[in-house]
């Protein structure tokens, strides 16, 4: 077996930050008490339990939160944490890693896509699943329209910037 199972929080402002764990309960929360405290305020007083399983592993379990726990996205009340397992205490979001070097979840896939025009397919523009945008499943899905929402709010904030300078700029010279 290898190193001993962990948590990793992946959310600001304790990114980073590492909880081993060597014990058969942890309780995940925001208040003191809590064996991993983690003070944000979506996250409940006791938000979720960690229980050792005989396999090593740990099963999370909701403990009644105001904002849920998530495992990959998918609401919880228990479900036995994998390798790579993103839980989500409210908003706060930790990696699994179950300390394992080969245990994965991932599975491989291989498709051969012929882009060329002169193979006598469809040209992308005419198949019906694609999209330049990526995947057509919502706004958070990944490679959804959202990667773009971020770039778009930038630029716009900095097209109201330089509008105001420049609005500012016109009033002082009016002077």
């Amino acid at each position: 077996m290898g190193a001993n199972p962990k948590l990793v929080v992946l959310s600001e402002p304790l990114r980073g930050q590492s909880f081993e764990l060597t014990a058969e309960r942890y309780l995940i929360g925001r208040v003191e008490s809590c064996e991993i405290c983690i003070p944000d305020p979506t996250m409940s007083s006791r938000h979720c339990l960690l229980e050792r399983q005989e396999d090593g592993s740990f099963l999370a379990i909701d403990q009644g939160s105001t904002n849920g726990s998530r495992i990959n996205g998918a609401k919880i009340s228990s479900q036995k944490l994998a390798n790579s397992d993103i839980l989500q205490c409210g908003s706060v979001e930790i990696l699994y890693d179950s300390g394992l070097k080969l245990s994965t979840n991932t599975l491989g896939t291989k498709t051969g896509i012929n882009l060329s025009a002169s193979s006598g397919t469809e040209s992308l523009s005419n198949m019906a699943n694609f999209s330049p945008f990526g995947s057509r499943s919502g706004m958070g899905g990944k490679g959804g329209v959202a990667k773009y929402a971020f770039p778009v709010i930038l630029s716009l904030l900095g097209v109201g910037v330089i509008l105001a300078l420049l609005i500012l700029l016109k009033n002082l010279l009016a002077k």
